[in-house]
């Protein structure tokens, strides 16, 4: 007699089966589907794990997230370091000579604020 984890791969190889006629009839990634029709069968049946995928997932997505934080924040302190050396009287040149940066940067920020 067939167990639970029994039931539930023939429930799954019926849904990922009836997905694959179905992308093959409609020629929605046709050659790959039957070139690969067995490692997509394997993969659906006894690799696929969703929680682990999710968590993939968001570790990627808080990676991005802090990573584009970290520019922002960059871009911020640098933008009030340059703010504040112009309101102590340092030219557009000699802030992009002293903080390495364009002249067009230092004008892009002070133009800002």
């Amino acid at each position: 007699m067939p167990g639970k984890s029994d039931a539930l791969y023939i429930k799954i190889y019926l849904k990922q089966k009836h997905f694959k006629d179905y992308c093959t009839d409609d020629n929605i990634l046709k050659d790959f589907l039957i070139r690969e029709r067995k490692v997509v069968t394997m993969y659906s049946l006894y690799e696929y794990n969703e929680a682990g995928h999710m968590k993939v997932i968001k570790e990627e997505a808080l990676s991005e997230g802090i990573a584009i934080g970290e520019e922002r924040g960059e871009e911020r302190y640098k933008a009030r370091i340059i703010s504040s050396m112009s309101k102590n009287g340092m030219t557009p040149d000699e802030i992009a000579k002293l903080c390495d940066c364009s002249l067009d940067e230092i004008l892009a920020v002070l133009n800002r604020s």
